[in-house]
């Protein structure tokens, strides 16, 4: 499992800094498992004018989940000029998400969030959940909770907003949950011992979605 966080650490070094001029979008594709993590937030991303910081690790989060369970990830590079888990209009990576997405995939959705939210993960089951998206979402919890993690569902990240990943997937008839992971859980090189579980705990999960 060590190979994992390995992993993890050598795929997120393409999104350490700033590089405005990098192709927006990146699409890994990994094999033919029915899940895509998405990382939306990776880069650096503008919000109602305002400069906003990556959620820092879940670009290199999503590839690596992509690698080890057979699936895709599709992530955010450059400085995006939207924000493509919030701006109700159309954004390159929503749009590059719905033009790949096929019949009977899953998207998981990958945040970061401050440690002051109290948890290690906030799953946010979107505005029209179906009944697959609520069984992953159980799924996910009942896997995380059982390796050692707190866990909430919705607030304060229901992604329940029509510009968020999350709702945006399941408005077009897929499958779609919204995870927000607490910063002590996304250091896996200064802190292994805290993000290892998550991994291991996610890609367990894989297995079963």
């Amino acid at each position: 499992m060590r190979s994992l966080l390995a992993d993890w650490i050598a795929l997120d070094e393409r999104y350490q800094g700033d590089r405005p001029r990098v192709r927006p979008v990146r699409s890994v594709r990994c094999g033919d498992a029915p899940l895509v993590f998405t990382a939306p937030h990776a880069v650096r991303h503008v919000r109602a004018g305002v400069l906003k910081k990556a959620d820092i690790r879940t670009g290199g989060l999503a590839e690596a989940l992509a690698r080890h369970t057979g699936g895709a990830a599709l992530t955010s590079l450059g400085r995006l000029a939207a924000d493509p888990n919030f701006d109700d209009a159309e954004t390159p990576f929503r749009k590059r998400l719905l033009r790949t997405l096929r019949p009977g995939q899953l998207v998981l959705d990958l945040h970061g969030m401050e440690d002051r939210h109290g948890v290690d993960v906030v799953i946010g089951l979107g505005a029209r959940p179906d009944r697959r998206s609520r069984a992953a979402a159980a799924a996910l919890q009942r896997i995380l909770v059982a390796a050692g993690m707190t866990v909430r569902a919705g607030h304060p990240f229901p992604a329940t907003h029509p510009g968020t990943v999350t709702s945006t997937v399941q408005a077009a008839g897929f499958s779609a949950l919204q995870v927000e992971l607490a910063a002590r859980r996304r250091r896996p090189l200064r802190d292994p011992e805290g993000a290892l579980p998550l991994l291991t705990a996610i890609v367990a999960w894989a297995a079963v979605a």
